[in-house]
C-alpha cells in the first residue's frame, strides 16, 4: 500500500456493498474504535477514500466495520470488516460474514460467484470460507461474557473457524491462516508448496478435495 499506485484492494468491499449496503445499520471506523454508530452515507466511503489517499496510506492503520443489528453492541450478519495494519509486518485483511439464510438461498454456486467477483485482479495472499461465529469483539463487557463460550465451542467443534480475523492476520505473511470448506491460496503460497502441479499430486489421493 506504500506504492504510488497500489493494487486494487476494493473488490470484496464493492461486491459486499452491491448486495448489502441497504441492510447494514451500524459502523465503526478507526476514529471510533469502542463505539459503533448508525450508518450514514459518508461512512461507506471511509475505506475507499483512505485507500485512494497516498499520504494516509503511508501512515497505516485504518479499518472499518459495517454490520447489521438493532443496537451498537449487536453484531448480526451480513457484516464486513476491512483493515490495514502496520503493526508487525504490514497486512490487509477482509472478513465478510453472510447469514445462513443467504447460503440457503444462494447455495454453493452463490458462494463461488461472490468469491470470483470479489477477487478479480485482487492481490490475494490467502483466505478461506467456512462456518463461524459473528460477534461484537471490541466492546469489553461483551468480550467478558462471550469469550469463554467461544473458546470452548471452537475447541469442541474443529469445523467452526476462528471468529477473529485480526489475530490471524498476524500469521498470514508467514503462512496461511486456516483451512476451510474452500481454501484460497495466492501465487506466493502456491510457490511455497512447490507449484500447482505438486499441490494437485499431493492431494490426488483425497477424492473429496478439488484443486
Amino acid at each position: 500500500l506504500t506504492k504510488e499506485e497500489p493494487p486494487d484492494l476494493l473488490g470484496p468491499y464493492r461486491v459486499f456493498l452491491e448486495e448489502f449496503k441497504d441492510v447494514v445499520t451500524f459502523c465503526r471506523t478507526d476514529g471510533n474504535q469502542m463505539h459503533a454508530s448508525r450508518i450514514k452515507p459518508e461512512h461507506l466511503y471511509v475505506w475507499p477514500n483512505w485507500l485512494n489517499d497516498p499520504k494516509k496510506r503511508t501512515k497505516g492503520n485504518c479499518g472499518v466495520e459495517l454490520r447489521s443489528g438493532k443496537s451498537p453492541d449487536e453484531w448480526i450478519s451480513p457484516c464486513v470488516e476491512a483493515r490495514y495494519s502496520k503493526i508487525g509486518r504490514p497486512n490487509t485483511y477482509y472478513r465478510i460474514c453472510l447469514p445462513l439464510t443467504w447460503l440457503n438461498k444462494e447455495g454453493s454456486s452463490g458462494v463461488l460467484s461472490t468469491l470470483q467477483r470479489s477477487l478479480v485482479d485482487f492481490p490475494l495472499h490467502s483466505g478461506y470460507v467456512g462456518y463461524s461465529f459473528s460477534w461484537e469483539q471490541s466492546t469489553p463487557h461483551v468480550i467478558d461474557v462471550t469469550e469463554p463460550y467461544f473458546s470452548r465451542w471452537l475447541q469442541r467443534h474443529p469445523g467452526i473457524l476462528a471468529p477473529e480475523a485480526g489475530t490471524q492476520s498476524n500469521t498470514i505473511p508467514f503462512s496461511f491462516a486456516d483451512l476451510g470448506w474452500i481454501t484460497l491460496l495466492g501465487n506466493a503460497c502456491i510457490s511455497k508448496l512447490g507449484g500447482l502441479n505438486i499441490l494437485r499430486q499431493s492431494l490426488a489421493h483425497l477424492p473429496s478435495v478439488i484443486v
